[in-house]
């Protein structure tokens, strides 16, 4: 089982669109079993399946108790709570602040195991303590950004916190780290002006390209922007499409398939 955590501490780059879209695709085209966790005070995951619970990610934090609720027979998600915050869960006074979903996974892990091939967590932008929870269980930490400087910038700031987490989450003795996470990086939203990507994108595209944990980029799509809007994934809308619709699109699916398989890839190197 591999974990992936979404995170930029910046609004409007397409973190949860993206989680909601590379879970689908995963389930769906992949036909892997997949968990999604809503860690975003906005729970916009969560308001985009018809599922109910009595649990919580917050019960996760504060009780150990969880449901998951069953999506489709490959699908699933821990539904998200607008309690979420530091101030609520009170992680500041905590021991092991850093560490507190890293234990409730150690806890369940065999059962996860058995059950999902891959976890997705969404999460809030920022960088508080419960974001770092959900970093410091995750095998990979992707950074989605739109084609801006203070996009890029949040990037450099992403990969900065990650390592003040490793640096926090450290085994007394050893003085190793528990914390793993390796992060990456694709753009969003790329514009295009007939078959050429705009300046500013095409500025933003040389910066990035240069990063070595930087794994691709997605288009601006309408497709893309209407997934969250009607609870359909791009690859949902493919499949009720004409061949005449798919063929219109198709460059649009063959990079985000090719991007998201660059996700894959990198989630299933880590040992």
């Amino acid at each position: 089982m591999k974990i992936l955590t979404v995170n930029l501490d910046k609004g409007g780059g397409g973190k949860s669109s993206h989680t909601y879209n590379l879970g689908d695709w995963l389930s769906r085209v992949q036909e892997k079993r997949v968990l999604l966790i809503d860690g975003a005070r906005e729970c916009n995951l969560t308001h985009s399946f018809d599922v109910t619970s009595d649990k919580t990610i917050y019960d996760v934090f504060v009780t150990g108790d969880y449901e998951i609720c069953q999506v489709n027979n490959r699908l699933s998600l821990i539904r998200g709570d607008a309690r979420l915050t530091d101030e609520q869960l009170d992680l500041t006074s905590r021991n092991n602040k850093y560490l507190q979903l890293f234990m409730w996974f150690s806890e369940h892990y065999e059962q996860l195991e058995k059950d999902f091939d891959f976890i997705l967590i969404d999460t809030h932008n920022d960088e508080s303590l419960v974001t770092a929870n959900f970093i410091a269980v995750s095998d990979v930490v992707l950074g989605v950004t739109d084609a801006s400087t203070n996009g890029f910038r949040a990037w450099l700031a992403l990969k900065r916190f990650v390592d003040h987490i490793k640096n926090e989450a450290i085994e007394v003795i050893s003085r190793k780290s528990y914390v793993r996470v390796q992060p990456y990086l694709i753009g969003n939203k790329i514009e295009y002006y007939g078959n050429h990507v705009t300046e500013t994108c095409r500025q933003f595209l040389d910066v990035v390209e240069a990063e070595e944990s930087y794994l691709g980029s997605v288009q601006k799509k309408e497709l893309m922007a209407k997934s969250l809007v009607l609870n359909q994934s791009v690859f949902e809308q493919r499949e009720l499409m004409t061949t005449k619709q798919v063929t219109t699109h198709q460059i649009f699916f063959d990079n985000i398939e090719y991007v998201y398989r660059n996700i894959l890839n990198s989630m299933e190197r880590i040992d």
